[in-house]
């Protein structure tokens, strides 16, 4: 088995341009992308990786490490409600101090009438 880095995968149409690698050789579920499409890794069972500026083959332990990074990032992305809900909280909170703001302003009122 093989690791490679691929940088720039994500083309202008939004196909994934894997510079020659071969996809039915790809380890299933051996692929991580990174949100930013920067680079992804990659474990295949290729004998040979092509020749490409933007391929580079790393190594296991750089696989796993890169691997675990990408994991994290993407543990740290919200799902749609995840973050419906936090707008709302955002949207009850708004509105609390607004209260809370048109009170003290009553209070002056009082205070000067």
């Amino acid at each position: 088995m093989k690791y490679v880095k691929v940088k720039n995968y994500i083309m202008n149409n939004g196909t994934c341009d894997y510079k020659g690698l071969n996809i039915e050789k790809f380890v299933g579920g051996g692929q991580l992308y990174r949100r930013n499409h920067v680079d992804c890794v990659i474990a295949t069972y290729e004998d040979t990786i092509p020749s490409h500026s933007e391929l580079e083959e790393v190594s296991e332990e750089l696989y796993n490490s890169t691997k675990s990074e990408i994991d994290l990032e993407n543990r740290d992305v919200k799902s749609s409600d995840e973050k419906v809900i936090d707008i709302e909280k955002k949207i009850i909170q708004s509105e609390t101090e607004k209260i809370d703001i048109f009170e003290a302003l009553a209070e002056i009122y009082e205070m000067m009438v």
